[in-house]
């Protein structure tokens, strides 16, 4: 066969004679060519050369590739679809118009096909396989365009690309979509799925909590960081029930205080000093009796250290920021009005994280399910006021520069650090298996209120489903605490909460349950007709026990 320079050196003779009858004849193996070349040499020779290889050719090379692509495809090698979708593609679009050049010269009626033009077909074809694959298009359009130097054929690529992602959105989702769907990465869409008015973020929370408090004990802190994997935790004090059912004006008037920042330290130590009395405390007067029907009214002198009395959960100290170091001017609960607050000072010595355990209320469809009632009655008497959210890598980073003040001492004490330090190390933190951590440190205080985030985005648990997805859609969001009133925290969502599966999932399970209720209700409103009553039933979660 007649060819150039540049094409005798990109051909491969496998089993062909050394030379031709003339200099200008040029044996090859076309097969071979396309197949141990490499795949930029193969699709170059798809567009350009004209009549260079047979239909038992590009059907092989169609099948090999097809074949070896899907079984290679995930595999833990420096591979990819990209190039082989586009030699695929090429091989057979090639293939048809080969055909037709066939079918033309045994029906002379196809002669509008004389002047057909394989290379033509082979990029539409690499350009409809690989948009039918990944489902992009103007990104793919520029792409090709930019890679073929052929910019007469933008329209016809936009509309192949076009055309082959609509064939496609029929039957399934794009690879690299179905690729994240079996890694479960939690890559939210553009909107939420359709027809999820109904859920609210009640039904999609999770009300089980990893938490802590505004002073927490070192040792805490590393347990729950190497015991869970969650990259948040919520910093929350416990509240009695009761106590916010009886002055709801009270806390709801009070909320507010816990995002303020108060004066400077200086300015505190001086309020301090003018009203001290003969035995300085370091909490308030326990016969105020706001001190303890709100957690925000209590206030700390920061002139004494903790008392060795307040070792579960120590004199809770805010910060105040000021220019890039942290300093600390800020009040929360101590110990021993948190226990007296929750239970009356059951909890006794060690950690409050590890000897309180504090239970959400639990939401409407969960209830009475396998909970005795003594036990869910004690359960819905403790709640957890919310103060704010501090991440994962900001811990380990303030463990890692041994952020932490000693038990005998003020939190005061407590090092500053700068606050580009708890980002520097983006995006590789430190492992918290990483990060050495003594028996004595374990026994330190860290104060987490001057580092958390005292405003996250927060939500009602009323809020409709729409709304949620939208909100993290938009503002990027990774955790979303849902709220009840006067600051109460219940539950929270995260991406892995809002994926497209799960939510199918909840709304068929809370169809299930409306069903059930549905059910209960008309059977109750025969029962009443029949008998005048509800025949010894009190609710129709009676009858769907």
């Amino acid at each position: 066969m007649q060819g150039d320079t540049s094409f005798r050196n990109e051909t491969i003779d496998y089993f062909c004679p050394d030379h031709g009858d003339t200099k200008n004849v040029l044996y090859y193996n076309d097969l071979a060519t396309i197949l141990f070349n490499p795949q930029e040499t193969a699709i170059k020779q798809l567009f350009h050369q004209n009549g260079a290889f047979t239909l038992p050719t590009l059907w092989i090379v169609f099948l090999v590739y097809f074949i070896l692509a899907c079984w290679t495809y995930g595999a833990g090698i420096p591979s990819g679809l990209f190039i082989p979708c586009l030699v695929i593609g090429a091989t057979y679009g090639r293939f048809v118009a080969t055909a037709l050049t066939v079918l033309e010269k045994q029906f002379p009626i196809l002669h509008f096909l004389t002047n057909l033009y394989p290379g033509t077909y082979a990029l539409i074809g690499a350009a409809s396989f690989l948009g039918g694959v990944v489902r992009m298009t103007i990104s793919l359009t520029v792409i090709l365009i930019e890679s073929t130097n052929e910019i007469d054929y933008g329209l016809p690529i936009m509309l192949t690309l076009m055309v082959a992602k609509w064939v496609g959105d029929i039957f399934n989702h794009g690879l690299y979509d179905i690729h994240v769907e079996l890694n479960k990465t939690p890559l939210l869409g553009w909107e939420s799925p359709h027809r999820m008015e109904k859920l609210t973020a009640e039904d999609v929370m999770n009300p089980d909590l990893k938490y802590l408090y505004p002073i927490t004990r070192v040792g805490s802190i590393v347990s729950q960081l190497r015991t869970t994997a969650h990259s948040a935790f919520l910093i929350v004090t416990p509240v009695s029930l009761d106590k916010v059912h009886q002055k709801p004006q009270t806390m709801a008037h009070h909320t507010p205080q816990l995002y303020s920042r108060r004066e400077p330290r200086e300015h505190a130590l001086s309020i301090d000093s003018d009203v001290e009395d003969a035995n300085p405390s370091p909490v308030t007067d326990d016969s105020d009796p706001e001190a303890f029907s709100n957690p925000f009214s209590l206030s700390i002198n920061h002139n004494h250290p903790v008392p060795s009395s307040a070792v579960a959960s120590p004199p809770g100290v805010g910060g105040h920021h000021h220019g890039d170091q942290y300093t600390h001017a800020r009040a929360y609960p101590t110990i021993a009005e948190v226990e007296e607050e929750v239970d009356g000072g059951g909890a006794g010595g060690g950690d409050l994280v590890n000897s309180l355990t504090v239970t959400l209320p639990l939401p409407e469809h969960s209830r009475g399910q396998g909970i005795q009632p003594s036990q869910r009655r004690k359960d819905e008497q403790r709640v957890l006021v919310f103060h704010g959210i501090i991440l994962r890598s900001q811990l380990v980073t303030l463990l890692q520069n041994k952020i932490f003040f000693s038990e005998g001492e003020g939190s005061q004490t407590q090092p500053d650090i700068d606050h580009r330090m708890l980002s520097e190390k983006y995006p590789r933190y430190p492992s918290v298996f990483d990060v050495s951590v003594s028996e004595d440190d374990k026994r330190m205080l860290m104060d987490l209120s001057v580092f958390m985030n005292p405003s996250p985005y927060t939500i009602s648990y009323q809020a409709r489903l729409p709304q949620v997805f939208n909100l993290f859609r938009t503002m990027g969001l990774r955790h979303l605490p849902i709220m009840q009133d006067s600051g109460i925290v219940v539950g929270i969502i995260t991406r892995h909460d809002l994926t497209h599966e799960r939510l199918h999932e909840l709304r068929h399970q809370k169809k299930i349950r409306e069903r059930a209720t549905q059910r209960a209700n008309r059977r109750l409103r025969r029962n009443r007709r029949k008998r005048g009553g509800y025949s010894g039933f009190s609710n129709p979660q009676d009858l769907m026990a």
